[in-house]
């Protein structure tokens, strides 16, 4: 008899509570756009990894049918997640668009509103004649 570190149902509850956990991290968006990237990218690590074991766990497709078939049990419970992990890729693209727009502009030192000015002032000192000829 092995010696295992969490039993059937206590990985089930962790599962529970991660899939809660980013779940909840997702719908902040409104809230913190930060958080629901991060949310958004462990739904994607988790959907991804659980996509997996469609190739790695017997009996999930249909020998009789063919390739495409997927059996009830294990096949079609698991197919849900392509569409979870859609949704994942989507809701991280909409957090990280809302999470870069709640960056303030950098102010680079007001360098480029000095640039601005010098070159107002140059332009403007210049004769017309000067002007002209520079064009």
């Amino acid at each position: 008899m092995g010696l295992s570190v969490l039993s059937v149902r206590g990985l089930s509850t962790l599962l529970g509570v991660v899939e809660v956990t980013l779940a909840t991290l997702i719908a902040i968006k409104p809230i913190s756009p930060k958080l629901s990237v991060l949310g958004s990218f462990g739904a994607i690590a988790m959907f991804f990894t659980t996509l997996t074991f469609m190739f790695t766990t017997p009996g999930v497709w249909q020998k009789d049918y063919g390739f495409p078939a997927l059996s009830a049990s294990p096949g079609q419970f698991l197919i849900k997640d392509v569409v979870l992990l859609a949704a994942a890729i989507w809701t991280a693209g909409d957090a990280l668009r809302a999470a870069v727009q709640s960056f303030p502009p950098p102010d680079h030192g007001g360098c480029l509103a000095a640039h601005a000015a010098v070159r107002k002032r140059s332009s403007s000192s210049r004769s017309p004649s000067k002007a002209r000829r520079y064009t």
